[in-house]
């Protein structure tokens, strides 16, 4: 069962637009271009939404692996956004929505995964914390 705790309890009365939710919203973005690198981390007691993503991989020879993955607080990644395994060359775009959201635990966070240094990884990630 989720834990997003932004539902009201009179929710036949409503009028308008539904309401969002209770916590911060947060957007990060970033780039990897040799090194990996950690995009986001949810904050200890937090759990992170995630919305939405973009993601840009550009190719400039064999590469190994390029990914955005969810890695669990022992650093094992445990699910793949986006996973590119010996592509050809080119600019690979990923886009997408989480509806309902994908709901990241503490202690766990967003990577750039480069297993080369054939060309970088672009992301943007956009949700809430609560």
């Amino acid at each position: 069962m989720s834990a997003m705790k932004f539902r009201e309890p009179n929710q036949v009365k409503w009028v308008g637009v539904r309401p969002a939710h209770k916590g911060t919203q947060i957007l990060k973005q970033g780039r990897a271009t040799t090194d990996d690198v950690t995009l986001y981390t949810t904050p200890t007691g937090k759990t992170f939404y995630l919305v939405h993503y973009n993601i840009t991989i550009q190719i400039t020879a064999s590469s190994l692996i390029s990914a955005v993955a969810i890695r669990d607080s022992s650093g094992v990644a445990q699910y793949y956004i986006a996973y590119l395994n010996d592509a050809p060359n080119g600019v690979y775009i990923y886009e997408g929505n989480f509806d309902p959201p994908l709901e990241i635990p503490a202690g766990w966070y967003v990577h750039l995964d480069r297993n080369s240094s054939y060309g970088p990884i672009m992301c943007s990630i956009f949700g809430w914390e609560e």
